[in-house]
């Protein structure tokens, strides 16, 4: 009974002659537990490649292969397995794929009379870096003056850029006492997480209103939403279904009072929707 690795012989004779024979045992070591790596996420297009940590097992990936390596270059769970005649050890790993690329949407151009500001706003749904022409690192910045601004939003793997130009109205009317300043954003993302949830008119008067009506459009025109309501807002829902990321249309007419009497005024422009 051998239970210990060496050089075993044995030797048999009788008075007709003798004859013997040698075996040698070896130890054979069970794989040992191993980390095939950790849990990771890549752009789309990159790849990982995972490597058995060793040669002197049989090796068996997740697809049924039995290479020493192999190419995860899409999003899902790996797993290796050693074995040998002593025993199997395995690990397992899971991979995602980013999917979150920055949607910018600034109007190329727009028209500043003394006094206007405006609010420039690429906030994205998910973590992302901002870098404005201004030095600003913020999703949104206030603009008071004419110039091109110029923003670089980057997520973890991809970098977008767009921006807008501030120009001098050369048919500026003179200013009305008391008149309001509206924020209509570009964008917004309806996703329960409390941060850009709703599609809203804002102003720094709202006790000078008088009447707010708006209609959204798709882009083949169909009407998605309409309101009449004095704060105009659209939570991204048409018919009980929040809709999928698109660009949308946007037409409200607002009524408000001035100290010199009551005005109104007609906005245009798109807004974002993402998820």
């Amino acid at each position: 009974l051998v239970s210990q690795p060496g050089k075993y012989y044995i030797t048999a004779s009788n008075q007709c002659g003798e004859a013997s024979d040698t075996v040698l045992v070896q130890f054979l070591d069970a794989p040992d537990p191993f980390i095939l790596g950790p849990d990771t996420t890549i752009c789309p297009g990159e790849t990982v490649l995972l490597s058995s940590p060793s040669v002197f097992y049989d090796v068996l990936w997740q697809d049924g292969s039995g290479m020493l390596h192999l190419v995860a270059d899409h999003a899902g769970v790996y797993w290796l397995q050693l074995s040998n005649e002593c025993g199997v050890q395995a690990d397992t790993l899971e991979i995602n794929v980013h999917a979150e690329n920055p949607i910018l949407n600034l109007k190329p151009e727009l028209l500043w009379c003394p006094g206007d500001q405006f609010v420039l706003d690429v906030t994205q749904s998910f973590n992302a870096t901002y870098l404005w022409s201004t030095g600003a690192f913020t999703p949104s910045i206030t603009v008071t003056e004419p110039g091109l601004y110029l923003v670089e939003v980057s997520s973890a793997c991809k970098t977008v850029e767009d921006q807008s130009e501030v120009i001098p109205d050369e048919d500026c009317e003179e200013e009305v006492d008391g008149s309001p300043v509206f924020y209509i954003p570009n964008v917004f993302s309806p996703n329960d997480d409390g941060i850009n949830d709703l599609f809203q008119v804002a102003t720094d008067l709202p006790e000078n209103m008088i009447a707010m009506e708006g209609r959204i459009f798709d882009r083949w025109g169909n009407l998605v939403f309409g309101s009449s309501g004095i704060t105009f807002t659209w939570d991204g829902y048409f018919s009980g279904t929040l809709l999928n990321p698109a660009v949308f249309v946007y037409v409200i007419t607002i009524r408000y009072s001035t100290d010199a009497g009551e005005r109104e005024e007609v906005f245009y422009g798109d807004v974002t929707l993402l998820r």
